[in-house]
C-alpha cells in the first residue's frame, strides 16, 4: 500500500508526459503498472478507469484517452486517501 500512494503522482504525471508527447509505449506501460497494482490491492474503481484509457491508449485513441484523465485522477487521489487511512489505522489483531 505504501508503494502505490508514493508512486501515485509519479503514475500520474509520468501517464500525462506519455500522453502529452503521444508515446503510447510508455503510456501502456503505465497503465499496465495502475492496471496490476489497483487489482492487487482490490481497487476496482480505478482499476477499471484506468482500463478505459488503457483501451483508448492500445487504439492510439488520443482524444479518447484524454477524455477519461481526469476521472482517472480524481478516482486515483480517491484510492489513495483510503489506503491512508488503512494504513494509518490501528491493528485489529489481539497483542500477547
Amino acid at each position: 500500500m505504501h508503494d502505490f500512494i508514493n508512486l501515485w503522482e509519479t503514475r500520474s504525471q509520468r501517464l500525462m508526459k506519455a500522453l502529452g508527447s503521444e508515446d503510447y509505449e510508455d503510456a501502456d506501460v503505465v497503465l499496465l503498472s495502475i492496471r496490476s497494482s489497483s487489482t492487487m490491492l482490490g481497487a476496482w474503481p480505478l482499476e477499471a478507469i484506468a482500463g478505459m484509457v488503457h483501451s483508448a491508449v492500445k487504439d492510439a485513441d488520443l482524444t479518447r484517452s484524454m477524455s477519461h484523465l481526469a476521472r482517472l485522477h480524481e478516482v486515483g487521489a480517491n484510492t489513495c486517501r483510503e489506503l491512508v487511512l488503512l494504513v494509518q489505522t490501528p491493528s485489529a489483531a489481539p497483542t500477547m
